[in-house]
């Protein structure tokens, strides 16, 4: 992101939304809040959660307005899981679970699932609103606070 291309007017309007409430906010494709509001959130103290419709808007958009981002992925972004996808094609389209011990993966230290637990400190988390509903319906026993 190009530092000179920032519209101060709209992060601050956006900071507003950093009181401590929940919001959802309607608006207009393109309109520049996930970028304004993603620079105000990292610019502030305040730890965020964002959710957003798509992957895309994350990695193109949150991912590159906040530093300190640490992206929540879906199980499908698991290696294990990413081979029976390639077997089954119609997993890629229903719920998936993580294995059972991550930890001891051989794919471990690169794996982007672990993230959330390399940085858990991180100012700005963000998922999908499908991920998000995905945690609040599981009985994995994780919870959303």
């Amino acid at each position: 992101m190009n530092p000179n291309n920032i519209d101060e007017s709209r992060v601050q309007h956006a900071s507003k939304y950093l009181d401590g409430s929940d919001y959802i906010v309607h608006k207009g494709t393109r309109a520049g809040f996930t970028t304004s509001f993603a620079i105000a959130a990292g610019r502030s103290s305040k730890k965020v959660l964002a959710l957003a419709p798509t992957t895309r808007i994350i990695s193109e958009t949150i991912d590159a307005a906040c530093d300190d981002n640490v992206r929540i992925y879906g199980n499908s972004a698991c290696k294990y899981n990413r081979e029976e996808i390639k077997k089954f094609p119609l997993l890629a389209h229903l719920p998936m679970v993580i294995p059972k011990n991550c930890g001891k993966c051989k794919h471990a230290d690169g794996c982007c699932i672990l993230d959330i637990k390399r940085n858990p400190g991180a100012q700005m988390k963000s998922m999908t609103l499908a991920k998000f509903e995905a945690v609040m319906t599981s009985d994995s026993g994780l919870s959303v606070e």
